[in-house]
């Protein structure tokens, strides 16, 4: 569709996740399939953005750590006019960068204003410019938005923002008879609350008993604190792992997931792997409880009710391998991991028309 340049603004952290950063990415990878150069700005808040962009090998362009709205409105523009891009991938929707929703709105309209947007977002308060934006949430209508610029909306999981080797991912997938055997835990790479994990761990042990093998997923400093706490004890094998390029290969191997409301359940769907939601944030708890609804996962509740107790008898029913199969049959037929190519597609009709 193009050959020109195509810039990515998003930003990635300990403390704001990388979820971001791959779903941005993900839609630039099929713009660089179509032969496009992928020039990535982001605040300079964590190296392991830099690893994961040029291991993609795009261009890295760091902005300041700080700025304002307006700043970052010039910047970007300036990075666009230089390069002569057709569009940029914007993916801010995070506490940090949205928490001012007017400041936002008008970060949008300065870069609509230099180029056409595709913006992931699943906030819903901003005032989006005339672009894509994609929420792939179910039960999100254009009645959460505001209309004003009549933006083209994408919604729902066919949308479902997710690197090419999810495409297809759920080929692989056995449902083995019995208790499950492995179970991952990912609450996203931000910053979670030990008590969120721990609460977790412990509702796992008390469900399916300390045979199960876990891989835990988690950011670094965490992965420090697990090494030396005693709640792990017992388990029959506990793998702690961070700064993982995909979570592909874990979901792929263990019989069910732990996840969060954010990427990680389109992952989970999209190798059916049976999963349990449970929201690390106060934004993923309605996301997560309409993605549950659909039949592809069980949900765990809102952070503030979480606790091993309530969590228990939700686990209790992934031993059930009837369980785990209908929900993960469910997640694959709802995410087949090529719906970042439908958004590309749907920003060269925009431009068509």
């Amino acid at each position: 569709m193009t050959t020109t340049p195509v810039i990515v603004r998003a930003d990635g952290s300990q403390t704001l996740g990388i979820g971001n950063i791959t779903r941005s990415l993900a839609i630039a990878e099929v713009f660089q399939e179509q032969g496009a150069e992928i020039i990535y700005a982001a605040r300079d808040l964590d190296p392991r953005v830099k690893q994961l962009v040029e291991a993609m090998h795009c261009t890295y362009a760091p902005l300041p750590a700080r700025m304002s709205v307006e700043e970052d409105i010039e910047r970007t523009r300036a990075l666009i006019a230089s390069s002569g891009a057709s569009f940029c991938i914007i993916d801010l929707g995070n506490p940090e960068a949205t928490h001012d929703v007017r400041q936002y709105s008008r970060c949008l309209q300065g870069y609509a204003s230099a180029a056409r947007l595709i913006i992931a977002d699943d906030l819903t308060r901003a005032t989006f410019p005339r672009g894509v934006v994609v929420n792939p949430n179910t039960e999100v209508t254009e009645q959460d938005y505001d209309t004003h610029f009549a933006p083209r909306f994408l919604f729902g999981p066919r949308y479902a923002i997710l690197r090419s080797f999810y495409r297809n991912a759920a080929g692989t997938r056995t449902f083995t008879d019995g208790p499950p055997g492995r179970v991952a835990i990912s609450l996203g790479g931000g910053a979670v609350a030990s008590t969120l994990l721990d609460e977790v761990i412990r509702g796992v042990r008390l469900a399916l008993g300390t045979k199960v093998e876990l891989e835990i997923v988690t950011s670094i400093a965490e992965a420090g604190r697990l090494e030396t706490s005693r709640i792990l004890r017992d388990f029959a094998r506990v793998s702690v792992l961070s700064n993982l390029p995909s979570l592909r290969e874990v979901l792929q191997r263990v019989d069910v997931a732990v996840v969060s409301g954010g990427v990680t359940k389109y992952e989970a769907a999209a190798t059916a792997t049976p999963m349990l939601i449970v929201p690390s944030i106060d934004h993923q708890e309605s996301w997560g409880a309409s993605f549950a609804r659909t039949g592809a996962a069980l949900y765990g509740g809102n952070v503030d009710q979480i606790s091993a107790e309530t969590l228990a008898p939700i686990c209790a029913a992934v031993a059930d391998v009837a369980v785990r199969r209908r929900l993960g049959l469910r997640g694959a037929e709802l995410v087949d991991g090529h719906g970042a190519s439908r958004i590309v597609e749907a920003a060269a009709a925009l431009v068509r028309t």
